[in-house]
């Protein structure tokens, strides 16, 4: 695997990275789509990361 450094410009701004552009849906969204899909949601993390969040679910 390649160093990131390496291929990243040191002045590249994270918030007009092409994957951004990518994201379908906000966590709300996603969570409901998979509720709808017969799981539970059993924890979350939100506070750890700025723009990314963890969702724990279970089948039900």
């Amino acid at each position: 695997m390649r160093d990131l450094t390496s291929v990243t410009p040191p002045d590249r701004d994270e918030t007009k990275s092409p994957v951004m552009g990518h994201v379908r849906a906000g966590q709300e969204v996603f969570e409901a789509e998979v509720t709808a899909a017969g799981f539970e949601k059993i924890d979350a993390v939100t506070d750890v990361l700025k723009e990314n969040y963890f969702v724990k679910f279970r089948r039900k």
